[in-house]
C-alpha cells in the first residue's frame, strides 16, 4: 500500500517525506526481500552497510529505488555493494551478466521501454524518477565481467534532520 502511494506521489512529483535514515535500519528493514529476491534468481547477495551512515531521502521511495533495481540486476547479477563519495552515498549494483548493448543505452530508463520478454519497462524509468525526486542521480557502465554496475547516488546526512530540511548539496 505504501508503494501504491508512492506511485501516486510520483505522479504528482510530490515526495513530502524526506528525512534523514539511518543507511544501515533501511537495509535491514529491507533485507528479507532482497534475499527472497536472492533467491529466486540463485543469486548471492552481500550487504555490509556501516551503522553510522545516514542519507536523506523519502522512505518509501528509497525502498522501490532499491526493489526495482535490484530485481533487475538478479536476473544477472552476483552481487551487490555500497560506498560512500564525497557528498553522496554510492549504490553499486554489479552484475556479470550480458550488459547494456551501446545501441540501447540512451533508451533503458525511458518509460515502456524493454527488451525483456516480460518486462512493462517500468523499472528503470521509475528508477530514475525517484532517485531525481530524492536529489540523487543513476548511471550505469559497463563492467570488466562483461556486464553492468548500475550507480545510484543520493544525498548522505551525518545526522538526523528534520523533514522540510532543503539544504541538502
Amino acid at each position: 500500500s505504501n508503494i501504491i502511494k508512492s506511485m501516486s506521489a510520483l505522479s504528482k512529483n510530490s515526495f513530502d517525506k524526506m528525512d534523514s535514515h539511518n543507511l544501515k535500519s533501511l537495509f535491514d528493514d529491507l533485507k528479507p526481500l532482497i534475499m527472497l529476491q536472492a533467491n529466486e534468481y540463485n543469486s548471492v547477495v552481500e550487504i555490509d552497510v556501516d551503522e553510522s551512515l545516514y542519507i536523506f531521502v523519502d522512505k518509501v521511495a528509497f525502498e522501490q529505488i532499491v526493489l526495482n533495481i535490484s530485481r533487475n540486476a538478479f536476473q544477472a547479477m552476483n552481487k551487490t555493494k555500497n560506498l560512500f563519495t564525497e557528498n553522496k552515498l554510492a549504490l553499486i549494483f554489479s552484475d556479470n551478466g550480458v550488459g547494456i548493448q551501446d545501441k540501447i543505452g540512451d533508451s533503458i530508463f525511458d518509460p515502456f521501454y524493454s527488451n525483456k520478454i516480460d518486462g512493462a519497462g517500468l523499472g528503470l524509468n521509475i528508477v530514475k524518477s525517484l532517485v531525481e525526486q530524492n536529489k540523487g542521480s543513476v548511471s550505469f557502465i559497463h563492467n570488466t565481467r562483461g556486464g553492468t554496475d548500475f550507480i545510484i547516488r543520493l544525498p548522505k546526512s551525518n545526522k538526523e534532520r528534520t523533514v522540510g530540511n532543503d539544504n541538502i548539496n
